[in-house]
């Protein structure tokens, strides 16, 4: 596990603040797998369909985390094809 402090990237990520967000998941990407702390705040990210500006950038910064960032993504991709959903496919 990571011992990098991740909870400041996890707000981030979620704010409303495209540019603070977009922050996040730069900073996630250079951490790649160290940030791997963040996966259960990133999860629940990507299931809030309230907030897709987050929802978005938390597919993404999951994406740079590499095999601790898939299962999750697998998961909501499995969970969207079953509803017929496919933007998240495309995001």
């Amino acid at each position: 596990m990571s011992r990098v402090p991740i909870p400041s990237f996890q707000r981030w990520a979620a704010a409303g603040d495209d540019a603070r967000g977009e922050d996040a998941v730069f900073a996630i990407a250079i951490l790649g797998p160290e940030a791997a702390a963040a996966v259960p705040e990133l999860t629940k990210l990507i299931h809030d369909d309230r907030k897709p500006d987050s929802r978005k950038r938390a597919i993404d910064a999951l994406g740079c985390l590499e095999a601790a960032g898939f299962p999750p993504l697998l998961a909501l991709l499995e969970a969207k094809q079953r509803t017929g959903d496919t933007l998240v496919a495309n995001q």
